[in-house]
């Protein structure tokens, strides 16, 4: 994929400033940055897939993505843990507890779309009462569901090395840029079977970038607001007027 000048310039300025590695602002940035980038995963993906035809009769494919759209972005625990882990036990029993929180009413939006479709049949795949089952189906046949979670993980994992690698070193305009974008699409190529959301790469990544400017404006703002009165840096022009 290839950027514009302009664009190269506007997003690579944005990641040279990035904070280091082990420092209290990384983490705090690349939180921000991760949870904008999965939330908009949920926006986008399950969106893509079930708008394919007879995507709802797949169960082994709908219910994980239903689940997947119930889910929330991971919460900040650990300054290596980012995104949702599938072989960390601790982080997939937060996941699973923020979907069950809107599963129920998810599932009954289903079957009324469906109803209204007239596909009977269908709907009846997704009942209220098979809220909970269709979790427990979910937490047994995880490999589609931990797809999706260890290609977030990978999209963040791709954005920590471009940004060390912008800190580092300069190399011509838009060549890392080029180099994460052609990663993260073949990411997000097959983050889902049948789905590709290669087009959705640069979005995502002026979205990340978006939100480190607003982290980095946040710091500087805190930073001004931790100078002590005594140093107060605002001039009074009138002690610079001779007498």
């Amino acid at each position: 994929m290839i950027l514009t000048t302009a664009h190269s310039v506007e997003l690579e300025t944005a990641w040279r400033d990035c904070p280091p590695q082990c420092t209290s602002e990384f983490a705090s940035a690349f939180f921000q940055i991760s949870r904008t980038i999965q939330a908009q995963m949920r926006e986008i993906l399950p969106p893509r897939f079930f708008s394919r035809p007879d995507a709802y009769r797949e169960i082994r494919f709908a219910y994980p993505m239903l689940v997947y759209s119930c889910s929330r972005p991971s919460p900040p625990r650990y300054r290596t843990d980012f995104t949702y882990d599938p072989l960390n036990p601790l982080l997939m029993s937060s996941f699973f507890w923020s979907a069950k929180q809107s599963l129920v009413a998810r599932i009954e939006e289903t079957h009324r779309f469906l109803e209204a479709q007239g596909q009977s049949e269908m709907a009846a795949l997704y009942l209220s009462r098979r809220a909970f089952g269709i979790l427990d189906y979910v937490r047994a046949h995880r490999r589609t569901l931990d797809g999706i979670l260890v290609a977030e993980g990978a999209l963040i994992n791709e954005l920590i090395h471009f940004a060390d690698r912008m800190r580092r070193h300069r190399s011509r305009p838009g060549r890392e840029a080029e180099r994460v974008l052609r990663s993260w699409a073949s990411i997000l190529r097959r983050t889902y079977p049948s789905i590709d959301l290669s087009d959705c790469a640069f979005d995502l990544f002026a979205l990340a970038t978006r939100t480190l400017i607003d982290a980095r404006h946040a710091w500087e703002e805190d930073a001004w607001k931790a100078i002590p009165a005594q140093y107060d840096v605002t001039c009074d022009i009138s002690q610079a007027i001779p007498t």
